[in-house]
Parts: C-alpha cells; sequence; structure tokens
C-alpha cells in the first residue's frame, strides 16, 4: 500500500507486462505521473482503491484486461481525456473518475458493469455515454455538466437518486 506515493517529481511509469494488480495508493497523489506504459501487453487486471488518485496522468487510458477499477482509482486527474476498457470489466467503484474534468470519451463494451455511487461525479467534459448496467447507482454523473445524451441499454432497471443532477441531459436513448 502507497508504495511509491507522493513522489512528485514522478512523471513516467513503465509496467512490466506481468503486472496483473496495482495495489492500494501506489501512485497517490504523485502530482507530476503524467503516463503509464506497458513493457509488452497490457494484463493489468485489478486498479486498487486509491491507486492513481490525485496524479496527473493526461490523454488516454487503456486497460484491455482490467476486471476491476476500483474507488477512487483515477479520482482527481484533471487532465486524463480518456479511458478505453474491454469486454472484460467488471465493476467501476465508488468516485473512480471523480474531478477528471477533461474525462470526455469512455469506451465501457463489457455487457453488465457494476458502477459504484459518484462514478464519473465531476467530468466536465463528458458529452455522451452508453450504460448497460442494472443499476445507475446514485449520483453517477452529478456534476458532468457537458453531459447532454445518454444512451441506456436494455438491462438498467433502476436509476439511483442525482444519477443526472447538474447535468446537461437532453436527450435519452432507451434500447
Amino acid at each position: 500500500s502507497y508504495a511509491f506515493a507522493a513522489l512528485t517529481a514522478l512523471e513516467e511509469v513503465v509496467l512490466p507486462s506481468t503486472l496483473e494488480s496495482i495495489e492500494y495508493g501506489a501512485f497517490y497523489g504523485c502530482t507530476s505521473l503524467k503516463k503509464i506504459t506497458f513493457a509488452g501487453e497490457n494484463n493489468l487486471k485489478i486498479i486498487n482503491q486509491s491507486a492513481f488518485e490525485m496524479c496527473n496522468l493526461q490523454g488516454t487510458l487503456e486497460l484491455p484486461s482490467a476486471y476491476v477499477i476500483s474507488n477512487y482509482a483515477f479520482a482527481g486527474n484533471k487532465n486524463l481525456e480518456g479511458i478505453v476498457t474491454s469486454d472484460t470489466l467488471l465493476s467501476i467503484g465508488e468516485y473512480a473518475f471523480a474531478g477528471c474534468k477533461k474525462l470526455k470519451d469512455v469506451t465501457v463494451t463489457a455487457p453488465k458493469v457494476k458502477y459504484g455511487t459518484y462514478t464519473f461525479t465531476g467530468c466536465e467534459a463528458l458529452k455522451e455515454f452508453y450504460v448497460n448496467a442494472a443499476v445507475l447507482p446514485e449520483g453517477m454523473f452529478y456534476e458532468c455538466e457537458a453531459l447532454t445524451k445518454v444512451t441506456i441499454g436494455p438491462d438498467v432497471n433502476d436509476i439511483g437518486p442525482f444519477a443526472f443532477r447538474t447535468t446537461a441531459v437532453n436527450t435519452f436513448e432507451i434500447q
């Protein structure tokens, strides 16, 4: 836990292809950390709580093998612009991307992902989202001020309070 936390001069991390899990708070508060790359294939399956919280990740982060993105995993990465996951993803935790102000492109292709509360709160640049989860939890898109279109998949059967509070949603497409 917190193995490399608060290394404020750290700008890039090169992770081995054998790495499957980033531990709790591993890079928490590495405020200069802009880039994560992999030496070979990206086999990262579990990103634990607060693993990259309050870093300065930029661009698009590809997580092709991820099963779990835990609570606060990427919270506060104000310059992160995109996340791409795959069909392996099972869950995204509470506040996982909270405060990622420039996050505009989120690709979740897994058929049924469990989302935690306030997953994308404060993602001010997010404009569109497709979701097919049994539950859209409380505050999922709270303060996503640019969000105008949400496509809701056929498996959604519960939408929590304030899921879309202070958004600009003008179109819901229900499949």
